[in-house]
């Protein structure tokens, strides 16, 4: 079963830092090798999701060890970083779901990725763009 991850409403443009949007970019990369297939049964690839999973949690421990360690942590980390792992959620979602609930976690997957990826570039939180309505909506779909 997915849990669903808050994306926290914050004030408006906190700064992320360096090491924070280049782990962003990455970690975006890696939300994305997950594949349609992988979210089905797959006779040619039945651990793609182990593995994909592997991978995200890999990621996932090593920010986590680093933001709790940081003593200057920048005020955009925190949320930037739960929006990022919304976007593995709505794009966990999008691949598992059966087909008619598809178009609304797609949604908010773009919404999300979009998101995150324009802070990374722009190095300020700014919101979540949405991110938390769509998938609060492709929830209740």
């Amino acid at each position: 079963m997915l849990m669903l991850v808050p994306v926290c409403a914050v004030a408006q443009n906190q700064k992320a830092p360096s090491a924070t949007k280049h782990i962003g970019i990455l970690y975006l990369e890696t939300v994305e090798e997950l594949t349609s297939d992988c979210g089905q049964k797959s006779t040619y690839d039945s651990d793609c999701m182990s593995r994909w999973e592997s991978s995200m949690t890999s990621i996932e421990d090593r920010v986590d060890i680093a933001l709790s360690e940081s003593r200057r942590r920048s005020s955009g980390d925190a949320p930037y970083w739960d929006l990022l792992k919304s976007v593995k959620y709505a794009n966990k979602c999008y691949v598992m779901v059966d087909r008619d609930q598809q178009k609304a976690w797609s949604d908010a997957y773009i919404k999300c990725k979009v998101q995150t990826h324009a802070i990374a570039l722009e190095g300020e939180y700014d919101g979540d763009g949405g991110c938390g309505t769509a998938i609060v909506a492709a929830t209740h779909q």
